[in-house]
């Protein structure tokens, strides 16, 4: 789940009661053209929601192992996490081939999803946007990613984020959960360090991140140490998380001394979220 201010919500689909043998054989019948048709939509790797240009051989499109390429859009005004992938995690694109990406074993498989940062276009309420995905099945936990797109298109290391995710049970409820991608067999023992890229959509000058354990709910809050935050520019977080399990991170911004009578009964600032979501430490 990754819920900015005013999203957010999951669903899940129940099995119906069967009973007859003909209801049993026409319900797994359902249920394998519906299993067959969920995996050619994964399979085409391809997001539907992006438009890009039929005719420019570097636009969005599906590349066989993975859809990857530019598109155009308008500005998207939203904070957002760009990246999360272990510190040790390190790509040089001008320099490199390929990248491998490894992840644990995850029992309904991986989207993995690389965007970058957008250049403006003519028209200045748009932008051209990157982005790659590669939707893996739950018996890999590791994908060899060609570089020849990044490199055309000269996407400059700093402005790319790359992100996997998941469907997870958290409490009680199927929920969208974010796994650090890492190099292949590099899995967490213990303390896992990883690398959160988060992109403004706005100048700010203050927020604070909290980590919360589920589902036992130990926070653990703290303001970011950089002090200035402008808009499209990504920063770093680095992330230290002990015990395996899922996490919930949430980021406020810090909107200020505020009048008397809007203050907490603390004293202090009513928090503006920013952004929530759920993070795999260790194996599901």
């Amino acid at each position: 789940m990754v819920r900015a201010v005013g999203d957010g919500g999951s669903s899940v689909v129940g099995r119906p009661a069967v009973h007859s043998r003909r209801q049993i054989l026409a319900g797994t019948a359902a249920w394998l053209a519906a299993g067959r048709r969920a995996w050619a939509a994964a399979a085409s790797h391809c997001s539907r929601e992006l438009i890009s240009d039929p005719n420019d051989p570097w636009s969005y499109r599906d590349r066989g192992d993975r859809c990857e390429g530019t598109f155009t859009h308008t500005i998207a005004n939203s904070f957002d996490l760009l990246g999360l992938t272990h510190e040790a995690l390190t790509f040089e694109i001008a320099r490199q081939e390929s990248l491998i990406l490894g992840w644990p074993l995850l029992p309904r498989g991986i989207h993995l999803q690389a965007r970058s940062t957008p250049w403006p276009t003519d028209d200045r309420s748009r932008r051209v946007y990157y982005q790659m995905d590669a939707i893996r099945p739950r018996t890999e936990t590791q994908f060899v990613w060609k570089l020849d797109v990044l490199r055309h298109l000269k996407v400059r290391d700093d402005s790319l984020g790359l992100v996997g995710l998941t469907d997870l049970p958290v409490n009680g409820r199927n929920q969208q959960v974010y796994v650090p991608l890492g190099k292949p067999g590099t899995g967490p023992s213990g303390a896992g360090r990883y690398r959160a890229t988060f992109k403004p959509s706005r100048q700010m000058v203050a927020v604070t991140m909290t980590v919360s354990k589920e589902p036992d709910g130990t926070r653990r809050g703290q303001p970011l140490k950089q002090k200035a935050f402008f808009p499209l520019q990504p920063f770093d977080v680095s992330l230290t998380l002990d015990k395996p399990g899922i996490y919930e991170v949430r980021l406020d911004e810090d909107l200020g001394t505020p009048a008397k009578k809007d203050r907490h009964p603390d004293g202090g600032t009513p928090p503006s979220e920013l952004l929530t979501f759920f993070l795999l430490h260790g194996p599901p």
